[in-house]
């Protein structure tokens, strides 16, 4: 019986080299959790309905997908995908010098993805993995370009011209600008500025000062465990509810709002408490 590493060597082999679709996605389902892929296409319907925090998700989503592919084929083929000292991926060039350049091009393929000929033709969750597995065997050396077929056409979404031009420069500003953590929690739970320094103890000058000279070393963690807590609800819920369920009393908190607990320093008491929620072995 071949081991998990034969097994996942074996997979990234025909992700990487064959031509018929139906053997590349049972090699990505192999590689990528289904739900996974699943979660990339429920956000990708989301964020084209405007929503920032949205966005955000799809933007990541897609990042992890990427990261995912790259890690398997560097485990198959570390002559082409490699590791630098501080074990970040890079792809070989056309010499076989390892290159940083590609990987922000296949960063640049969260744009167009789903609006791809792969999407049309497979729809939206596997379209999208196909479609990056796709941009990864043209960007790699020594791999085969996967031909799309015949019958394909350009993916329909149910969105009009207008919200699908604000997606795709939501996502590109997303990817040229990373979001910071007081964006997550401020877009995520839909704070104003007087808000979110609320949370903090600070003045809505103090947020503004923040974001341009930097978080003070004593506020650093407070502000990574809400930026947790906002990516955790934004990736269990749906975007348009967290704002409302963050200003709802909960006997679980006490009868505290989320916000509330937050502003009390009970910040990692409420990710934990979160976290356990979503945990069917914690709540079965």
């Amino acid at each position: 019986m071949p081991t998990l590493a034969q097994d996942q060597a074996r997979a990234t082999e025909t992700a990487l080299h064959a031509n018929d679709i139906d053997d590349v996605l049972s090699a990505i389902e192999r590689l990528v959790p289904d739900a996974d892929v699943r979660q990339l296409a429920s956000s990708a319907r989301r964020a084209m309905q405007g929503n920032r925090p949205a966005v955000r998700d799809y933007v990541r989503r897609y990042r992890e997908l990427t990261a995912d592919v790259l890690a398997a084929t560097h485990a198959a083929r570390p002559d082409i995908v490699m590791k630098d000292a501080d074990g970040n991926l890079l792809v070989a060039d056309v010499e076989g010098r390892p290159a940083r350049a590609p990987l922000a091009a296949l960063d640049e393929g969260a744009a167009g993805a789903v609006f791809s000929n792969w999407v049309g033709a497979y729809g939206p969750a596997n379209g999208l993995a196909l479609d990056l597995v796709a941009r990864v065997r043209a960007t790699l050396p020594d791999t085969d370009v996967l031909t799309i077929p015949t019958h394909a056409g350009t993916a329909h979404w149910d969105v009009d011209d207008t919200a699908m031009l604000s997606f795709l420069a939501a996502v590109r500003q997303e990817i040229a600008s990373p979001t910071t953590p007081l964006d997550t929690a401020a877009e995520t739970l839909a704070l104003s500025e007087t808000e979110l320094g609320s949370l903090f103890g600070v003045r809505r000058q103090a947020i503004s000062q923040w974001r341009t000279a930097g978080i003070p070393s004593s506020r650093v963690a407070k502000v990574t465990t809400v930026a947790s807590l906002a990516d955790l609800l934004a990736r269990k819920l749906k975007v348009e509810r967290i704002p409302g369920i963050a200003r709802r009393p909960a006997a679980a908190y006490g009868g505290l709002t989320m916000l509330e607990m937050i502003a009390a320093d009970r910040h990692d008491e409420l990710l934990a408490l979160v976290r356990a929620s979503f945990d069917p072995a914690q709540t079965a």
